[in-house]
């Protein structure tokens, strides 16, 4: 995985990593190290693709596609916006629960046994390789997915969407949810704030997975951000502004650059 700065070392309680002792010219640096980690992950993505497609059922596609489905929502007075996000997503995410949820998107999809322990047996490779360096000293993390490793989205892909197609739907379900819409490890939900008690919610995301933890924006004088955009619910109608972060600076490096 590379280096990895100090600053996101102190974000993570040590218990998630542990030093290893390996010689540098044959550990995280080493050609062969690279190319079964390259190949591996790429392999694993191939599969999934091919024979066990994630359903996208919640993803958003683009900010214009969620502009376009909240403006096909009813708007009423009591309509409220609300945000969720993971915290610390890719250390926290139970890796154990990556078998079942294969092996139960494999019989859905009606894949034959050959290629479901091929998928296992890439999945137990890809885990196995979360190596980086930090301070001339290479560690492994020891729970959760690899930071920065390009595995770690599609796995966490596989988990966070059978989570919303199984128990998150069903929170939709019960708690009255008007619209529910995921891009990653950020959320947004439409409620009626008659009919939809948020705090339950927030709850009920937080009892999903033991290491899985939700933080909960509310919308602030009739405003919410999400992603790359400010939702204003005004009283008759929504209106839509482009947002960036205070940190933004809009600067843009060329692309003939040999800035790394």
């Amino acid at each position: 995985m590379g280096l990895i700065s100090p600053d996101v070392l102190t974000t993570f309680p040590p218990s998630i990593f542990k030093v290893i002792l390996k010689d540098l010219t044959t550990g995280t640096k080493s050609m062969c190290y690279q190319t079964c980690r390259i190949t591996s992950t790429t392999r694993l993505n191939k599969v999934i693709r091919l024979y066990i497609p994630l359903p996208n059922a919640f993803k958003l596609k683009s900010s214009v596609h969620l502009m376009d489905d909240l403006l096909d929502i009813p708007h009423k007075q009591g309509i409220m916006f609300a945000s969720f996000d993971i915290e610390n997503m890719y250390p926290n995410m139970s890796t154990n629960e990556l078998i079942p949820i294969i092996e139960i998107m494999s019989l859905s999809n009606q894949l034959d046994a050959k290629t479901t322990n091929e998928l296992i047996k890439i999945r137990h490779t890809v885990l196995e390789q979360n190596y980086f360096m930090f301070r001339k000293k290479n560690y492994s993390q020891t729970t959760g997915l690899a930071m920065g490793a390009p595995s770690s989205a599609i796995l966490s892909e596989i988990n966070l969407q059978h989570l919303e197609n199984t128990k998150i739907f069903d929170i939709i379900t019960k708690q009255n949810i008007i619209g529910y819409f995921s891009n990653v490890d950020d959320i947004l939900v439409v409620y009626d704030q008659s009919s939809t008690d948020l705090h339950n919610v927030h709850k009920a995301l937080n009892k999903l997975a033991p290491t899985i933890k939700f933080t909960l924006e509310n919308e602030t004088d009739g405003r919410i951000n999400f992603l790359d955009f400010t939702i204003q619910n005004k009283e008759s109608k929504l209106l839509f502004n482009l947002y960036r972060k205070p940190t933004a600076t809009d600067v843009i490096i060329p692309k003939d650059s040999s800035h790394p």
